[in-house]
């Protein structure tokens, strides 16, 4: 595929997602903010040269961007290279439907072409020392003043580091969503970019210079630079991790089970299980902690402490709990998906003991008969100073004696490690980890769903041209139920086999949502030609000599299946040697299965990737 073919498609695939372009020695780069693996366009043979860096950004003057561009394709170089590019520019254009004039407005389109120039946006270090601002000649605030100005009327203002910025044109570009920048609104940043590491990067705060307009007032930097001593890092007491997790970010901390420890045990031991979450780690006190329920439809509002929690009748769950994001870098290879690059381990299954839910709400007084209830929100004890994490599952789900919800306070018959919850969480047994709230403070049973971010604008699948075509986020579902999915575990992804291997032996697992049963799991070894139906494990191993006291039984294939299925098969190893490329698919209780592409089932935050799971093995 030719330059232009490449950066084509991927401007097709997400035109207006946020980027910046860096000109580096050797490399020219975009950078998508959606993205954990930056698109790299190698220059020219004759670009190569050492030149000194310059970052453009979706927010850099047009005029300016427009003049760049001007100047290098007007330059008095030899003219059959000029015009080459020329050709090429004009190439390039016309298939995306762009026009290049004096009135071309900046988009992506205009940094691609750019990467097609001689020598944009190169410029000398007595260029960049010029552009830099005076900014002690800039006009000089008081936090009341900044603090007047935290709606698009009158403009969206925030301090950072001294500095006053007007980023009321950005909100609406910001890759984390426009609600959590208006957090700030008014206000200092600094406390959301200690909580959100990935801001605190040389490249964001270029573009966050794009915008000041002043500076603070000396005397009150002092002031939060005292406050914010004073208030510590807050993941400064997270808990003791084992090594060999595999880390997706530090903080907040986020870690994927290795899949070669996925398939050792039905049940994943607790030090190896997933790590998924959204802000620090709380510290709760178990003794003063007071779980709150109130809402509409009951008596009064209650809360229990851990001991009346534990007081009511025990009840023991065994289910799978899968982030929504299980298999996201997959996708990530298609083109830029926003979100931690999870592989096939943010997943795992554990014995959860505790309350049933329905007991809870009824003891609370709970109408049952309320049709005005519609939904159970969930509100975590993790935050950001600012707002809580939050979730809400349908009310029906909620009060299902078949649906095993129960609020936990124990996993694989021990008290819930910090990372999972302590001292209380939400289970919600073929429902997406997201709702499966950890450190639970709060049940709030309302009409509407939970009003959180990550109810409201986050764990909904919107098809891939949802940003292009503005489309409204609440237009579309909450994920809940997960699709069917299955997963080669062993052997791992570009293994060798030794020269004399005859046979293969794989092991992997298979999960579908809503307690739909697993019915069967195939191989195929020659990409989908042919297919070998794998062995399933049977629970019912487990069930008298399990250390955990004998909780697993022999599930039905077809209800209240809450947990994976673990599976195995020994296949041939073809002759001849080269590259084996092997795959996995699974069919539930309701007959759905595995779709064969990945770009059938893209969409723009990498949720729910099931496709065919495929590995590829070297073979001497």
């Amino acid at each position: 595929m030719n330059l232009n073919t490449r950066m084509s498609s991927f401007l097709r695939k997400s035109p207006k997602s946020p980027f910046i372009y860096q000109r580096t020695p050797f490399l020219r780069r975009v950078s998508f903010f959606n993205s954990n693996t930056p698109i790299a366009f190698a220059p020219l043979a004759r670009q190569a040269i050492l030149a000194p860096r310059r970052t453009f950004t979706s927010q850099t003057n047009p005029e300016r961007l427009r003049k760049h561009l001007e100047d290098e394709l007007h330059k008095d170089e030899n003219k059959n290279t000029r015009e080459n590019e020329a050709q090429e520019l004009a190439l390039l254009t016309k298939e995306l439907g762009f026009k290049v004039e004096s009135g071309f407005q900046f988009t992506l389109a205009a940094i691609l072409l750019a990467a097609l120039t001689t020598s944009a946006f190169a410029n000398s270090e007595e260029e960049k020392s010029a552009e830099k601002k005076d900014h002690s000649q800039l006009p000089f605030y008081t936090r009341q003043e900044v603090a007047k100005h935290k709606t698009e009327a009158t403009g969206i203002w925030v301090i950072y580091q001294g500095g006053v910025y007007d980023v009321t044109n950005f909100v609406e570009n910001h890759p984390g969503g426009k609600a959590k920048i208006m957090l700030a609104a008014g206000g200092s940043v600094e406390p959301f970019w200690k909580v959100y590491k990935m801001h605190q990067s040389e490249h964001i705060r270029e573009i966050l210079e794009e915008y000041r307009i002043g500076n603070l007032v000396p005397s009150e930097i002092s002031q939060i630079e005292e406050a914010e001593s004073s208030e510590g890092d807050l993941f400064s007491g997270e808990p003791a991790r084992v090594p060999f997790l595999v880390v997706r970010s530090e903080k907040p901390f986020n870690a994927e089970t290795p899949p070669e420890l996925l398939v050792t045990s039905f049940v994943t031991p607790n030090p190896v299980f997933y790590v998924r979450s959204h802000m620090a780690t709380p510290l709760v006190n178990s003794e003063e902690y007071k779980l709150q329920v109130t809402g509409e439809g009951l008596s009064q509002p209650i809360s229990f402490t851990l001991d009346q929690l534990k007081s009511f009748p025990k009840h023991t769950v065994v289910t799978t709990i899968q982030c929504a994001g299980n298999r996201r870098s997959e996708f990530q290879k298609l083109g830029p998906v926003h979100g931690l690059p999870w592989g096939t381990g943010a997943v795992g299954t554990a014995v959860w003991s505790g309350v049933k839910l329905k007991d809870l709400l009824l003891h609370a007084g709970y109408d049952i008969n309320n049709g005005d209830v519609r939904h159970v929100q969930f509100e975590g004890l993790d935050n950001d100073k600012t707002n809580n994490y939050g979730a809400s599952i349908p009310v029906e789900k909620a009060l299902s004696d078949d649906g095993d919800v129960i609020i936990a306070y124990e996993m694989n018959g021990e008290e819930i490690p910090r990372d999972h919850g302590y001292p209380v969480r939400a289970v919600v047994p073929g429902v997406v980890g997201a709702r499966n709230v950890k450190w639970l403070g709060k049940i709030v049973t309302a009409k509407e769903e939970s009003p959180s971010f990550w109810q409201q604008k986050d764990y909904k699948l919107l098809p891939p041209y949802a940003n292009t075509q503005k489309l409204d986020t609440k237009d579309f579902p909450s994920i809940q139920e997960l699709p069917v999915t299955s997963v080669i575990c062993e052997p791992l992804n570009q293994s060798s086999l030794s020269p004399d291997q005859k046979e293969l032996t794989l092991k992997g697992y298979a999960y579908s949502g809503g307690g739909r049963g697993i019915v069967r799991v195939e191989v195929s070894g020659d990409c989908g030609q042919t297919w070998r139906l794998a062995k399933l494990t049977d629970e019912k191993e487990a069930v008298e000599d399990n250390e955990i006291g004998g909780v697993l039984r022999k599930k039905s294939k077809y209800f209240k299946n809450w947990a994976w299925t673990l599976w195995e098969i020994t296949i041939p190893v073809p002759e001849g040697g080269g590259d084996l490329r092997v795959c996995c698919r699974a069919m539930d209780s309701s007959g759905n299965i595995q779709p064969e592409s990945l770009s059938s089932v893209t969409n723009t935050r990498g949720f729910c990737c099931n496709a065919l799971h495929c590995i590829n093995l070297q073979c001497p």
